[in-house]
This record gives C-alpha cells, sequence and structure tokens, in this order.
C-alpha cells in the first residue's frame, strides 16, 4: 500500500514539474514574442518623429519664404505710394497730376501681378511638398507594417520640373441605366 502511494505521490509531482514547466516555457516564449512587438514599436516611432521633423523645417521654411514676399509686396506697394505722392506734390497742374497717376497704373500693375504669381507660386511649391512628405509617410508606414523595405523616392526638388503638368483625368465611367419595360397593351373590354 505506501508502494501504491509513493507511486501516486511520485506521479503527481512528476505531472506538477511537467505543468510548471509547460507554464514556465509559455510565460517564455510570451516574453519573448512581446519583447520582440516592442522592440519592432522603435521603427515606426523613429519613422513618425523623422516626419514631424521634416513637418516642421518645411512649415518653417515655407513661412519664412512667405514672410520674405510679404515684405516684398509691401516694399512695392510703400515705393509706388511714394511715388505717386511726391508726383502729386510736385505736380504744377491737375492735368500733370492726372497724366503722371495715369502713367504709374501699368509699372504698378505689373508688379502686383509678380508679386502675386511670387505668392501662388510658394503656396504651390509649399503644397507639393507637403504632398510629397504625406505620401512619403504613407509609404513608410504600409512599407513597415507588410515589413518592407522602404521604397526610395526621389527628393521633391528632383521631381519638380519647369512648370507644372495637369493630371491626367481619367475617362468617366459610362453609367448603366436601368430602363423601363414597355407598357403591354391591354385588350379593350370585350362589351357585354
Amino acid at each position: 500500500m505506501m508502494n501504491k502511494i509513493e507511486q501516486l505521490a511520485d506521479n503527481l509531482k512528476a505531472e506538477s514539474r511537467m505543468l510548471a514547466d509547460r507554464a514556465v516555457a509559455g510565460l517564455r516564449t510570451a516574453g519573448l514574442e512581446t519583447a520582440g512587438f516592442i522592440a519592432k514599436t522603435k521603427g515606426p516611432v523613429h519613422m513618425i518623429a523623422d516626419a514631424g521633423l521634416k513637418l516642421n523645417a518645411l512649415s518653417h521654411k515655407s513661412i519664412e519664404k512667405m514672410v520674405k514676399q510679404q515684405v516684398v509686396v509691401l516694399d512695392d506697394l510703400i515705393d509706388g505710394s511714394a511715388r505717386r505722392l511726391e508726383m502729386a506734390a510736385r505736380a504744377k497742374t491737375v492735368k500733370t497730376l492726372v497724366e503722371g497717376q495715369m502713367a504709374t497704373l501699368p509699372k504698378s500693375r505689373d508688379h502686383a501681378l509678380a508679386n502675386a504669381r511670387k505668392t501662388v507660386a510658394i503656396v504651390r511649391d509649399t503644397g507639393d511638398a507637403f504632398g510629397d512628405l504625406f505620401k512619403d509617410v504613407v509609404v513608410d508606414i504600409s512599407s513597415v507594417r507588410k515589413g518592407k523595405k522602404k521604397v526610395a523616392r526621389r527628393p521633391a526638388a528632383k521631381q519638380k520640373a519647369a512648370g507644372r503638368k495637369p493630371a491626367a483625368r481619367k475617362p468617366a465611367a459610362k453609367k448603366t441605366v436601368a430602363r423601363k419595360a414597355p407598357a403591354k397593351k391591354v385588350a379593350p373590354a370585350e362589351a357585354a
């Protein structure tokens, strides 16, 4: 009887050890997998930080360009206003005043158009640069999710051509319209 009890106790110990060993092995495996997942999060964190830094640099550079352009616009306005006031002060007659003011209009218009074009170009280039940055971020995110290497893209400065080309339009898809079945002619009711 004692042998059976000892044998039962030995079996119970062995099974307990096996269960404990399995539990420890499972915990170790889970710990290693979790450590791997945690280590993989560094890549996206660095990618997001890099994208944030690029976005910050791009926005600061664009704001700098825009402020400088606005200073040029204001300088042109101030210079033009000063010239017109000097001309008005020196005019001997109303006729010379009006002729002088009219003569400055084409030059003022040309300056205004040139400044407007430069401002629009800055805004367009900034938009293109933001678009390229976001495309790069999307490519980076999708490559991280798929575990693939980052797709090499040309920098935005090299992509920009001398002029903007309009995007190619896709042909419009033809819509199918449900047709009504032709109405069936009903025979006139027979006279009763």
